[in-house]
Order: structure tokens, then sequence, then C-alpha cells
């Protein structure tokens, strides 16, 4: 059975989806502020560790949610402005769209793939194409991945550690989502 949406529904997952990327900016901007404004020369190595590797930590976690929430409410969008624009969404794409399988249970997505789905859909909406392969998807995103996955999942204390260059990655890979999304609006707003 085809999962389906009414018109207030899709009004409301708009306006919420507004709400929760003002809220993530909001987020950003204060650990930004923490982090940047650290007096980095005034603290021993041990001062570091126990100050701002917690700080890199939540960072870290923050921006792949972010990235995952701002995946799923520009989905919702999408979702909106492909059904105002009566396009056809396959079952497949139905699925991604809303993350859950026609059975009503969760549909899990890797993080490139999902970025990817979700900006090749929202530039369908204005006939343009995506013009970023998986392939580059996944070569911004795989190290910064592979950093998420470690402190998420430690097995050992050294996970934990975030380098100077975990820290670049992650942060690089969060602008390089965000000016895709800049892309998609400068693209949009014509």
């Amino acid at each position: 059975m085809m999962t389906t949406f009414n018109k207030d529904y899709l009004l409301k997952r708009e306006e919420d989806s507004v709400q929760v990327l003002s809220e993530i900016k909001k987020e950003f901007d204060i650990l930004n502020g923490l982090i940047d404004n650290y007096p980095l020369k005034q603290i021993n190595k041990n001062q570091y560790d126990q100050t701002l590797q917690p700080l890199f930590r939540i960072y870290i976690r923050s921006a792949f949610a972010s990235i995952e929430a701002l995946c799923f409410n520009l989905k919702q969008i999408s979702l909106l402005a492909h059904k105002r624009l009566g396009k056809t969404i396959t079952k497949t794409d139905m699925e991604k769209f809303t993350e859950k399988r026609q059975n009503g249970t969760p549909k899990y997505l890797k993080v490139e793939d999902n970025i990817k789905f979700t900006f090749e859909k929202l530039f369908d909406i204005g006939g343009q194409k995506f013009q970023i392969d998986k392939h580059e998807v996944e070569k911004k995103l795989k190290d910064p991945i592979r950093v998420r996955h470690r402190i998420t999942h430690p097995k050992n204390i050294s996970d934990l550690y975030i380098s100077d260059e975990d820290f670049r990655l992650v942060k690089e890979s969060l602008i390089w989502v965000m000016i895709q999304i800049k892309l998609f609006t400068k693209l949009s707003v014509k």
C-alpha cells in the first residue's frame, strides 16, 4: 500500500522543516562560538583534552545529526513540491522520502546515499540535474563518517580522541552540505 499524505499534513511538514533548520543553525552558532573563542594559547595539553575533546565530540555528533535532520526536512519540502507539481513518485522514492518502508518499519539510508537522494530530488523540482556524482559525495564524507562511527561506537579510549584533522574534516563536510543547499537555493530562486 502506497503511503499518502493530505495537503494539511504536507503544509505542516514544510512549516516544521523550516523551524527545524532554524534550530539547527542556532546549535551550530553556539558550538562554533564555544570552540572558535576558546583561549587555546592559555591552556596545556591536559586542559585541552579535558575541555575541548568533549566539545569536539559533541560537535561531530551534532554535525551528523544535523545533516540527517537537514536531509529529512529537505526531503519533506521536496516531497511537498513534487506532489504540488504532479510529479510521479515511485514506491522506492516514497520510502526514501518518508524513511519508512511500506509496512511501516524504518527505512535507514547511509548518510552519503541520503544526501545524494535529497539533492537529486531537490534539483529535480526545478528540472535541474544534481551535478555531484555519488563518488564525490562519498569522497567528501568518507573520512568524516569514519570519525563519526569511531566516536559513536568506541571500542577503546583512543577511539574517542578527535585530532585537529578529524575536526577539520567534519567541519568541512558540514560546510560542503551547506554549500550544496545554498547552490540549490540560488538555482531554484529566479
